[in-house]
């Protein structure tokens, strides 16, 4: 099961519409995929093909979401100001939580996710979307985090992927365990106001 998102957090009033285009043609490709998104949104999910299952998923009501927007403390400083928002760093560390929302009301044993825009930045869309046809109908017994090194350490004050966030495969068998491993960390690592 593919699992995406698509969440309105104010960059500006074309970049829903815009995601939503590139997100056509995956969508007429027929793999079954899961859309999570807003309330509002709905309408934009309406004439799309039966293989597109679209679940209504206010925001407000996610734990990682809450935990990352109860965040106190400064943003990093190395980032993209007009990208990098508290808001949308939110969303990004909520893509497991829509995950394992979606493995509550499917039957698959991997999930696999997939930014709603990714097609966006793909060359060969063909080529792309016989492979992820294939990655589909492969069995996963292990979690996959395609990513890079680069030769910067690691800081907290930057914004760096060091893995391919917009797309990796999470087995069932470990999803719930990984939710849960990233509720805590994202806990653990932004020091939230608890009146404590």
């Amino acid at each position: 099961m593919i699992v995406t998102c698509l969440y309105d957090i104010g960059h500006h009033d074309d970049r829903v519409l815009e995601l939503r285009h590139w997100f056509e043609e995956l969508a007429l490709h027929g793999l079954p995929i899961t859309v999570c998104t807003e309330p509002s949104l709905l309408p934009l999910f309406s004439q799309l093909p039966n293989s597109v299952r679209v679940l209504a998923l206010p925001k407000e009501c996610l734990e990682l979401y809450s935990i990352a927007m109860a965040y106190q403390g400064e943003l990093p400083v190395h980032r993209n100001a007009s990208k990098d928002t508290k808001e949308y760093l939110a969303l990004m560390n909520t893509k497991l939580e829509w995950m394992y929302r979606v493995s509550e009301i499917v039957e698959d044993d991997t999930f696999v996710w997939l930014d709603i825009g990714i097609l966006k930045h793909i060359r060969d869309k063909s080529h792309f979307l016989d492979e992820l046809e294939r990655i589909h109908r492969q069995s996963f017994a292990k979690v996959v985090l395609p990513g890079w090194s680069e030769a910067s350490s690691f800081s907290a004050d930057r914004v760096t992927s060091h893995f391919f966030g917009c797309f990796f495969v999470v087995p069932r068998k470990h999803l719930g365990a990984f939710f849960k491993h990233s509720k805590t960390v994202l806990t653990d690592m932004h020091p939230i106001v608890t009146g404590k």
